[in-house]
């Protein structure tokens, strides 16, 4: 907490706060005032969308599938990474380049795919712990679509399939020769992407 206040005394052993100062000095070096509207943006968002997820925790079948899509990216914090990786690896994009086709579907494909690999992943460990249909992608698609929850899995087994596939269009539709900021993009977001595939290996992710 200190570190994020702004205390800039001497980072502790402990690697995490070393981390964190040089994250920030990065920051305080690379950030333009865009992009650090565009950070806290995505935290306000984020901060709305799990009093949302809180609200409907407890009786996820209450929750609406539209909503439940929308407020996902925010839960899982892709869209704060997104921000901050533009930071970090020093290219920002302009606001025509942020408005093609290609940018928009790309972003919008990796935000879906970070919660609902996440949501399948978790499903077991979270329906052991309780309730026995969490708020998740299965439980929502189950509830609006009936059949079993081996057919809502899938259903977004196969949402996953159709967003990875826009995905690696929209990577290789941004891909050039010549380095440039919209290649760095579409390089950021494919390795977010494979972070989030990766991260599901955790031992927290088995029931």
């Amino acid at each position: 907490m200190l570190v994020l206040a702004g205390n800039n005394s001497p980072p502790a052993a402990n690697p995490f706060p070393t981390a964190l100062h040089h994250l920030l000095a990065r920051f305080q070096i690379r950030a333009s005032p865009t992009a650090y509207h565009r950070l806290t943006a995505t935290l306000r968002d984020t901060l709305i969308a799990l009093v949302w997820e809180a609200h409907h925790a407890a009786k996820p079948e209450k929750a609406e599938l539209k909503a439940y899509l929308a407020m996902r990216p925010h839960t899982v914090f892709v869209r704060v990474i997104m921000a901050t990786a533009e930071i970090i690896l020093d290219y920002e994009l302009t606001t025509a380049q942020r408005a093609q086709a290609p940018v928009r579907q790309l972003e919008t494909s990796v935000a879906n795919l970070a919660g609902w690999i996440n949501d399948l992943a978790s499903y077991k460990r979270e329906s052991a712990q309780g309730p026995a249909h969490p708020l998740s992608l299965p439980t929502l698609l189950q509830a609006q679509h009936g059949g079993t929850i081996q057919e809502a899995f899938a259903h977004a087994n196969d949402m996953c399939r159709r967003e990875a596939a826009n995905a690696r269009q929209s990577i290789t539709d941004l891909s050039d020769d010549h380095p440039n900021a919209l290649t760095t993009h579409a390089r950021a977001l494919e390795s977010i992407t494979h972070s989030f595939i990766w991260h599901t290996d955790h031992a927290r992710y088995r029931s």
